[in-house]
């Protein structure tokens, strides 16, 4: 996953330490406080205020203020507010200029104003925010707060609401001067912030209030800081009102996620921009947090929701700072379409201490997601119609994506091939990459040479793309392009064959005539004015092959009638040339020893078919074949002395051969076979024998070619798929499958622990340091079956407890039990012990007194041999007064395992073979 970011503080480059406001400290305060106040310009705004809900009013008949009735305002919060630790969900306007919380009233005492100090435990009231403890009257019905002298509001969406509660107007008893502010509580948070508005009027001398905050006892509180920023406590003048100012109480760090952007339509595996400002709301900096990326169905944290990328830094933020992150993510391939949200949390690791976190996770609004994938394809593949061995050639193909997501470095690899079908076993001529956009084509040449050793004859070009499936595509059956039929050529003809095996008069005798450049396609003849031994002539095989236009060989066959040393020349035809070439053979009078005519064998090629033929001389036919050692893998030798398969192994092989002929002579040979092999190295092993649970893997070898030997091998992970109706994949990252080995020299080892069918991913390396994956196939059968032996279960009543244990057979080590998402009654839960248990609820019977549940059970052992059953509870309205017995049916048959609607369930699941009745096991 591809993860990049940048942040910024306060919509700065973040460079370096940030800055940390200072802190308005109490002298003399205790050291304890549990709120610290911190003071920032704040332009105040009256209400209405944007991005909020209507205003509510409250007249004067609801409040007027101090001296007069009423005094005292309950005000219902939308949410619960913390203070000092405690959670609130009302709170109290009072006509001392001052917000209390709780449902009963503090006593606001005796005293006319404010003069004292805050926190005090002597002097009543306590529990309160003092925007400004005077005596305050808010009465001024014809003036500017004729709409009511208190005014709340709900500011934002939940969960990070605001609620709003602003004083209008509002002025000492007999003063002049008025002035406007606000308390602002938030959701999930214990933080206080009070907004200063402005004082018209001349004010008054006589002003002697107090600003702060105070817990329930008196014994903690913070002073608010006055206009100057001095400590004005207990007695705070005109001068002192802070004007334009927002004075914020908060008990620590606070990270909010302030707001969150994304694409609002995407899709699966696309990357996609998420930009996120995160604040730190609280009094005390926030250090060493980070923040990370989610998705999720729902707009909250759940443990549904899937971590995209988490940012590698750490950040500091001061009390009212910001860092905006941005983060390029990409979706997961296998998110399913539909719609979802993104989230961004602040600080995931809990670094930071926080009373509250409601805010540190913030969503987008919904985002649609459509599945994406790469569709790879090649639509055209031009390479020339004849190709000179030795020659360089030029191949045209076009590389096209016409799914709807980017290819990043799409692998491909153009391939040499006998066959109209090429594939990744073909004689791989370049392998390389190309970034593919969505519903793109981009044109690509190769400028190519054929491999020393590669033979005359008609070939295909082909291109695949994407050959060990590193992209994710739905669709791979259209990764591959031809070209047209290509003819390998070379100007050079000669005759190969010159010296014959002798021969016997009148014994059989045959021999393959070979020769060397041309088009792969000879033509033999005997030149004019000269003659072939007597008894042999020239034939071909297979016969009507050249008729046909397909291979052949032509060989010199028959049974030699004359005794002597016979020169003649022969003509071979192939690609507009003609050669000559002039042989001898001599003729025994005798039987001769029985020999084996070829000491090498024709070159091949890595991945490609190959078909050659043995020929013996002397001895008495028929004769046997048989191959003792040394072929490689992929190719195999009938009786008759045909080799034919394809290679899967490259380099220089000596394999031996014998032949026997009728009389029992024998003879043997060790023949040279040179294996052309691709440019760089690919996987020739794609599948492992089957075994059963603990039978030995040792001597089997996993093999490659192409690249520089000698090679290395790894293990990259093994996957035991999922088998049958509601089972898994398990992936085993950097493991072999249980009980495996791999050697470096790729050697296979060990036994396999549980059963199962795997896909085991390998990594071979060569020399040169090119490298290439390999996915290998195996299946592990177990020896003992797992079957449950549970025929029928008690009935049940809605509203009693039940429980019953399931019983299996055979398997080895403890076992685990699991029911598929259907079938059990609600209340009812199958535990992996084998217990089923609970209290089912009458709303499923449907009004019915009965009903009969089908569900199927699943157990599995310690080497995952699995047994599958369906069964059935019934379950009744209310338990019976008494039980009453029950006769079996004739055939013995009761409900359970062998009822037909239960085979019916099992076919609908697509299982099998799990309806037979088994032993039992002591529970």
């Amino acid at each position: 996953m591809r993860l990049s970011f940048t942040h910024s503080v306060d919509g700065k480059p973040f460079v370096g330490a940030l800055l940390v406001l200072a802190l308005v400290a109490l002298p003399g305060a205790a050291s304890a406080a549990y709120y610290t106040a911190i003071q920032t310009p704040n332009t105040f705004q009256a209400m209405p205020l944007p991005n909020g809900a209507a205003v509510t009013s409250y007249g004067s008949s609801q409040f007027k203020g101090w001296s007069y009735s009423p005094n005292e305002l309950p005000i219902t919060l939308p949410f619960q507010v913390g203070f000092f630790g405690q959670s609130y969900g009302v709170a109290n306007v009072l006509g001392k200029g001052m917000l209390t919380f709780g449902t009963q009233y503090p006593t606001t005492g005796s005293g006319s104003s404010g003069q004292r100090a805050i926190p005090s435990t002597s002097t009543t009231p306590h529990n309160f925010v003092a925007v400004w403890w005077d005596q305050i009257v808010c009465n001024d019905t014809s003036g500017s707060d004729a709409g009511g002298p208190i005014q709340t509001q709900v500011i934002g969406t939940a969960p990070s609401r605001n609620f709003v509660i602003q004083w209008t107007t509002c002025r000492r008893y007999a003063g002049s001067g008025v002035f406007t502010a606000q308390v602002w509580l938030t959701e999930g948070s214990d933080e206080i912030a009070v907004h200063y508005g402005p004082v018209t009027g001349s004010g008054s001398t006589s002003w002697s209030a107090s600003m702060g905050i105070e817990n329930l006892d008196g014994s903690d509180g913070t002073f608010g800081p006055s206009a100057s920023g001095q400590n004005c406590n207990p007695t705070c003048g005109p001068t002192n009102f802070p004007t334009n100012t927002k004075v914020t109480y908060s008990s620590g760090p606070s990270l909010a996620v302030q707001s969150v952007t994304a694409p609002t339509e995407t899709f699966t595996g696309l990357p996609i921009s998420v930009s996120a400002v995160v604040k730190n709301q609280g009094g005390k900096p926030a250090q060493g947090f980070t923040a990370r990326v989610l998705v999720n169905t729902e707009p909250a944290l759940t443990s549904s929701a899937r971590e995209l990328a988490v940012d590698s830094g750490t950040y500091d933020a001061a009390p009212g700072q910001t860092v905006a992150f941005d983060f390029e993510v990409r979706l997961p391939v296998d998110l399913q379409e539909g719609t979802y949200y993104v989230l961004v949390e602040a600080d995931p690791f809990r670094q930071v201490p926080q009373s509250s976190r409601a805010s540190s996770v913030r969503s987008t609004a919904p985002i649609s997601v459509g599945v994406r994938a790469a569709n790879l394809t090649v639509p055209l593949v031009s390479a020339p119609e004849q190709i000179e061995l030795g020659a360089e050639f030029t191949v045209d193909w076009v590389a096209a994506n016409i799914g709807n997501l980017e290819a990043d470095a799409a692998p491909y690899i153009v391939v040499l091939s006998d066959h109209a079908n090429p594939g990744s076993s073909s004689l791989v001529l370049r392998a390389g990459e190309v970034d593919l956009d969505m519903f793109s084509e981009v044109p690509m040449r190769e400028t190519l040479r054929l491999p020393a050793g590669v033979e005359a004859g008609r070939y295909y070009v082909g291109v695949v793309f994407d050959p060990e499936a590193r992209v994710f595509q739905h669709e791979r059956n259209n990764n591959t392009g031809v070209s047209k039929p290509v003819l390998v050529a070379s100007s050079a003809l000669s005759v190969e064959t010159r010296v014959l095996p002798e021969a016997a008069l009148g014994a059989p005798y045959c021999v393959v005539l070979k020769a060397k450049g041309g088009d792969g396609l000879y033509v033999w003849s005997l030149e004019a004015g000269s003659k072939l031994p007597p008894g042999l002539v020239l034939e071909e095989s297979p016969k009507g092959n050249r008729a046909k236009g397909l291979p052949f060989q032509t060989l010199l066959c028959g049974a030699p009638s004359g005794i002597g040393t016979f020169d003649f020349r022969l003509a071979v035809e192939s690609y507009g040339r003609r050669a000559t070439g002039d042989l001898q053979l001599t003729v025994g009078g005798s039987a001769l020893t029985l020999q084996i005519a070829e000491t090498s064998l024709p070159a091949a090629a890595f991945g490609i078919a190959y078909d050659t033929r043995l020929t013996a001389v002397g001895g008495t036919a028929p004769f046997t074949w048989t191959l003792v050692r040394g072929l490689p893998a992929g190719l195999t030798m009938n009786a008759a002395g045909r080799i034919t398969g394809t290679p899967m192994e490259d380099g220089g092989f000596e394999p031996t051969v014998r032949v026997v002929d009728s009389e029992g002579r024998t003879a043997e040979q060790t023949l040279t076979l040179p294996v052309i092999g691709p440019a760089n190295v690919v996987c020739a092993t794609t599948g492992l024998p089957s075994r059963k649970v603990g039978e030995s893997m040792d001597g089997i070898a996993i093999l490659a070619a192409g690249g520089k030997k000698p090679y290395a091998w790894k293990t990259i992970s093994s996957q035991r798929l999922g088998s049958g109706a509601g089972t898994t994949s398990e992936m085993f990252d950097g493991q072999a499958p249980k009980g495996l080995t791999l050697s470096q020299g790729g050697q296979v080892g060990g036994a396999p622990k549980e059963e199962g069918s795997y896909l085991w991913t390998v990594e071979v390396a060569d020399a040169d340091h090119g490298s290439r994956r390999c996915v290998l196939t195996m299946d592990v059968s177990g020896e003992r079956n797992l079957s449950v032996s549970t025929l029928t279960l008690p009935t049940a009543a809605v509203g009693t407890a039940y429980s019953a244990w399931l019983q299996a057979t055979g398997g080895s080590g403890s076992l685990t039990w699991s029911a598929f998402d259907r079938g059990l009654p609600v209340g009812l839960e199958l535990d992996s012990s084998g217990r089923i248990s609970g209290t089912p609820t009458l709303d499923q019977l449907d009004g019915e007194s009965s009903r009969t549940f089908s569900f199927v059970v699943s157990v599995r052992d310690e080497q995952n041999r699995r047994g599958l059953a369906a069964l059935s509870i019934r379950l009744l309205s209310e338990a019976p007064i008494a039980p009453v017995a029950r006769a079996e049916s004739k055939s013995g048959c009761q409900a359970g395992a062998s009822d037909p609607s239960l085979a019916a369930l099992a076919l609908a699941l697509g299982i099998g073979g799990f309806l037979r009745r088994r032993g039992t096991r002591a529970a």
